[in-house]
């Protein structure tokens, strides 16, 4: 009913943003932090509703990130989560960051939560009429805090940003600053109150460009919407079943399916193998696109 409302009264562009303020409102009510989570224990819940008495396997991974040995170190398909805000301080459109440097940020590299789908599916072929959940996780067996996590990527970033060509374009110059959520809107509105009217002046003067600092802080304020939450966390998730569920399978399932977060060596997959791989497989696709787009141009003049 409330959608339709929405529908009934808004369109286009307002519309859409009508929309996704309604579905914040919404989870936020409810004790989600966001529709993608409120809408993810939805799906449990009617998968557990509609096979009640049946077999269902969930398994619950945390913030997705690349390989950390298969297909290769570093395979990823796109900017997810974290490398939105990695990308953002690359570009220098961001510096300053609600979080929680004390919190810890659970990534999980994408090829630990394909062997849990595996070995989970696996027992739930042989072991059927069954319910479970499992969590693949890293913070309660290899936890990494977000001041950590920021300190690795900002070393790398300033020491070996040109072995990372289409992510840094040249030398990080500012430090990636995360404060609480208070302070980092005391600080971003406070900003954006005369940058905001600078803006109107310079439209009035005649000129339309929009003041590079004041997109900077509404790319900044965008992206704190999104992913704020999981940037400051007061949880830890834990992996125990699934450990369990590695712990019954052959040693040879083990070996083939690793799952254990334990194997991760911090500094080297985020500094050498996560990087390294947003830089040659995220990244490369826009970049070719750009230079082809510049060649037709260049051709059509």
């Amino acid at each position: 009913d409330k959608i339709s409302d929405v529908k009934a009264r808004y369109s286009g562009k307002v519309l859409e943003k009508k929309l996704v303020d309604l579905g914040i409102r919404e989870a936020n009510n409810y004790g989600w932090s966001d529709t993608y989570t409120f809408t993810k224990w939805l799906g449990e819940q009617l998968l557990m509703k509609a096979l009640a008495g049946r077999s269902l396997t969930i398994v619950r991974p945390s913030i997705i990130e690349s390989a950390l040995e298969e297909p290769s170190p570093g395979w990823i398909e796109g900017v997810k989560v974290a490398d939105a805000i990695i990308l953002a301080y690359a570009r220098e459109k961001v510096s300053l960051f609600p979080g929680k440097r004390s919190g810890i940020i659970d990534v999980i590299p994408v090829d630990l939560v394909a062997n849990s789908i595996i070995l989970s599916l696996a027992e739930a072929i042989c072991e059927s009429g069954q319910r479970r959940i499992y969590q693949c996780c890293s913070g309660s067996s290899n936890p990494i805090s977000l001041g950590k996590f920021i300190d690795y990527l900002m070393t790398e970033a300033k020491s070996n940003y040109a072995a990372y060509d289409q992510l840094f374009y040249r030398r990080p110059t500012k430090p990636f600053i995360a404060v609480n959520r208070k302070l980092f809107d005391v600080v971003v509105g406070g900003m954006r109150v005369p940058l905001s009217i600078a803006g109107k002046a310079l439209r009035l003067a005649g000129q339309n460009r929009e003041l590079k600092v004041l997109k900077n802080l509404d790319t900044t304020r965008s992206l704190a919407t999104i992913f704020g939450f999981y940037t400051a966390p007061d949880y830890i998730f834990r992996n125990d079943s699934l450990m369990a569920l590695a712990s019954r399978m052959g040693e040879l399932d083990r070996v083939l399916f690793p799952v254990d977060a334990r194997q991760i060596d911090w500094p080297l997959y985020l500094c050498k193998i996560h990087l390294g791989g947003l830089n040659r497989y995220a990244l490369k696709e826009r970049k070719l696109y750009s230079l082809r787009a510049t060649q037709t141009r260049k051709k059509a003049a």
